[in-house]
Order: C-alpha cells, then sequence, then structure tokens
C-alpha cells in the first residue's frame, strides 16, 4: 500500500494527469511526420526562389523589402530531404551575403535586414517543445520556466548566453524568462538551463510515512519548495 502511494504522489506532484474512468496514465497522440522537401537551385532569381518556397510550403511570402540583387545557386546531394526548418537554414546562409534574414510566422514568410534588431511583434511564438522544429537560423520568441532557479538572477546569465540581437525579459509571475534570439542559440540555452534544474533536483526517503503527507509538509516546512515538482522514493529506491 505504501509503494502505491508512493506512486501515486510521484504522479500527481510531477503535473501528470490520470484517466480516473479508465484508471489509465493519459497519452498523446503521435506526432504527423512533417514534410520534407528536395532543394535544387541554380542560378535562380531571389524572386523565383520565394516563390517556389511559397508553393512548396502553402505559406505566402509577405515583405516590404524587395527581394536581393542577382541569383541563388542552391545545390544539395541528390534525392537528399530537407525539413522547413533545415530549408530556411539553408536560404538564411544564401541571403546573408545581402544582410537579410528570414522570419517564418504562422501566417507568411516576411523578409527583414539581418543587421538591425527585429521588431519584436514580428517574432513568431514557439513553445518550447516545438523549438526543436525550427531552423537554427530562425529568430523566435519562447518562454522558459524556471523550476528551483531565480528568474531575475538567472536573467544575467542568459543575456552573456544570447546572440548581438537577443533579449531575455524577466517574467516575475511564474518565475519564467521570455527569449528572443535564433532558434539555434536558445536550443543551447534550454539543454543547459535543464542540466543546472536537474542538479537541484531534491530527492527525498519515506520509511512508514505517507507520501502525500510528507509532500504536504515539505511544502509548509519549506517555502522554496512552492509548487515544483516532489519526488519521493519508497524505502530502498
Amino acid at each position: 500500500m505504501r509503494s502505491f502511494a508512493c506512486f501515486l504522489a510521484i504522479l500527481l506532484l510531477s503535473g501528470l494527469s490520470i484517466d480516473r474512468s479508465h484508471g489509465q496514465v493519459r497519452t498523446t497522440e503521435p506526432k504527423v511526420a512533417p514534410k520534407t522537401y528536395l532543394v535544387e537551385m541554380r542560378a535562380k532569381p531571389w524572386t523565383t526562389i520565394f516563390e517556389w518556397l511559397t508553393d512548396q510550403t502553402g505559406t505566402p511570402f509577405v515583405s516590404k523589402h524587395k527581394p536581393p540583387p542577382g541569383t541563388c545557386n542552391l545545390i544539395t546531394k541528390a534525392g537528399q530531404r530537407y525539413s522547413q526548418g533545415e530549408l530556411i537554414d539553408l536560404i538564411n546562409d544564401a541571403l546573408a551575403a545581402h544582410q537579410y534574414v528570414l522570419l517564418r510566422s504562422p501566417t507568411c514568410f516576411r523578409l527583414v535586414p539581418a543587421d538591425e534588431r527585429i521588431d519584436k511583434s514580428l517574432l513568431p511564438h514557439v513553445r518550447l517543445e516545438d523549438l526543436p522544429e525550427r531552423g537554427h537560423s530562425e529568430f523566435v520568441e519562447t518562454v522558459l520556466p524556471l523550476r528551483f532557479m531565480s528568474a531575475e538572477d538567472y536573467a544575467q546569465e542568459v543575456r552573456q548566453m544570447m546572440g548581438v540581437f537577443g533579449e531575455v525579459v524577466v517574467l516575475r509571475q511564474g518565475n519564467r524568462l521570455l527569449l528572443h534570439d535564433r532558434a539555434g542559440k536558445l536550443r543551447q540555452i534550454v539543454a543547459l538551463t535543464k542540466e543546472l534544474e536537474e542538479a537541484q533536483t531534491r530527492v527525498y526517503t519515506l520509511d512508514r510515512v505517507s507520501a502525500t503527507r510528507v509532500a504536504e509538509l515539505l511544502r509548509q516546512l519549506m517555502p522554496e519548495v512552492g509548487n515544483h515538482p516532489v519526488i519521493v522514493h519508497p524505502p530502498g529506491k
């Protein structure tokens, strides 16, 4: 009975949902495999490349800036397919010589100067779980929640890890950070943050005490725990 109580406490405190009607933990539906693209462009005008991008992805191209002059070559290995994020990286690599960068929002592609700070209202908001799907070069916005570290204190370290135009805003409500930067840089910051947070995880061992009761007492005696997950193991684990 005690082992079951410990297991239940871990589920409840770590935020997992339980389907009480069937007695099973709910699982999410598997994601559909993202579409991939074949790329082969030889001496194509930039206007043609943006038209091809719109035809392939179904996403309109909207920009107040004129496409760069001249032509572009995107020559890849025969049969090699690319995700949309990788495709945008290829295009941004070519656009770098013209000091432009391509933004991808839910509604359109947009061409913006790469040597100027980008209007934050134009940046697409991306959930942490969707960040890996973005190209390394894509500028995005995401929210990074912190479990144990102080958002205000950690923000100083995050700023030092960001690119030239990266920005971090402290969201004291919920102890979170609002981050603006290239997706590749943000993935590095998220990975490092996860390591730092895991190093501060608290683990306790029970002996003849209810796991749920111990968790309640810990929250009362240690206010800094707050709503963070508390993992309580039965003896010998």
